[in-house]
């Protein structure tokens, strides 16, 4: 086996782009995936999956980050919120919960574009 095969930021990539495919993700916003220090970004959902350490134990922490306006609407500030935890040695549980959550980020869009 090589390297690649063996390293869980690409077994979880792997896992990831293919539920992501499932879901009937374009291959041009599979592409656009890329590599960040310890993990890798999803741009089109503004999501962010990274090892990380919490209470002790290896994790996958994937978070979000979104801009939010005041009520004045004068000004904007970034955000960034923890969607998932999950342990590193089930990188399938958090490619599921990934796709689960830019489908129903999805879905949601589109009954808000009806209404």
């Amino acid at each position: 086996m090589t390297k690649e095969r063996n390293d869980p930021i690409e077994q979880l990539l792997r896992q990831t782009t293919v539920t992501l495919a499932a879901i009937g993700v374009s291959s041009e916003e599979l592409a656009g995936i890329f590599a960040v220090e310890r993990g890798f970004a999803i741009p089109f959902a503004g999501m962010q999956v990274s090892l990380k350490l919490y209470n002790g134990d290896r994790v996958w922490e994937c978070t979000v980050r979104y801009s939010a306006t005041a009520v004045d609407g004068e000004s904007e500030a970034a955000i960034t919120n923890i969607l998932f935890r999950e342990p590193m040695n089930q990188p399938q549980v958090l490619a599921r919960k990934i796709a689960i959550h830019v489908a129903t980020t999805r879905i949601d869009l589109a009954i808000e574009a009806c209404s």
